[in-house]
Parts: C-alpha cells; structure tokens; sequence
C-alpha cells in the first residue's frame, strides 16, 4: 500500500470516527426522550454519565486528530499540497472536530440537565427530597 492510498485509509477512518460519534450522540438524545427507564437512570447516575461521556468524547477528538497527524506525516501538511487543498482540508478538519466537540458537549448538557432538573416521579421512593439532593448522585450498594 503506498502512502497516498494509506493517508487516503486515515482520511476515511477520520469520517468514521465522525459519524459514529455523531450516531451515538443522536441516539442517546432520542433513546433519552423515548425510554424513561433509561433516562430515569442517567437522571439518578448524571454524575457518572457526564465523565464517560466526557472521555468518550475526548477518544474521539484524540483518534480523528491522529487520523489527520498521520495524513499530514505520509503526504505532507495540506497548505503544501496545493492551493485548493490548502483551503479545503482544514476547513473538513475543523469540521469534524466541531461536529464531535458539539455533540460531546450536547450529550453531557443533557445527563447533567436530566440529574438536576428531572421531576422524581411519585412512584419512585427517594429518602431525601430536599433541594440540594438533586446535587448528589446515588449509589447502589454492593454487598
């Protein structure tokens, strides 16, 4: 495989990377709005979720912008490969950067917003229901 057909191979996996994270973050917003079971748990473990989701996010970051170092390292940084080029690719880049920054940061404004202004249903027996229990996170007990 030459370089031009592997920095082609990254280019792709770099879009991959992209829509999956952006499938991903679609899904857990519409699966949130149409399951209470699964939005009553991230609700009651938001400070859980919004870490993982943070780290899922930043894997993602990390491995698209390896993609891009790689490209530039097998075939040169794009302002060397020609005018348009030099336009085209960091515009794309800086894209798919945007796209998993914005949807990372959506998918943890949602499990915080979820633990801290979800109305507890009746149904669901809470030991404290004071204001500032909506600050904490709950644990289930091992053992």
């Amino acid at each position: 495989m030459d370089e031009k057909e592997l920095a082609k191979q990254l280019n792709t996996y770099a879009d991959a990377i992209t829509g999956f994270a952006f499938v991903q973050g679609v899904g857990f917003g519409l699966v949130i709005g149409q399951n209470p079971n699964l939005s009553t748990s991230v609700a009651r473990q938001w400070c859980i979720a919004a870490p993982i989701i943070f780290v899922m996010t930043c894997g993602y970051f990390v491995m698209v912008r390896r993609c891009h170092s790689a490209e530039d390292e097998l075939i040169g940084a794009p302002d060397k490969r020609g005018k348009e080029i030099g336009k085209v690719v960091p515009t794309i880049r800086t894209t798919r950067l945007l796209l998993i920054a914005v949807i990372g940061f959506a998918e943890i404004v949602l499990a915080i917003a979820l633990g801290l202004w979800t109305p507890r249903s009746n149904s669901v027996p809470e030991k404290n229901t004071s204001s500032s229990s909506r600050m904490s996170c709950s644990f289930a007990r091992v053992g």
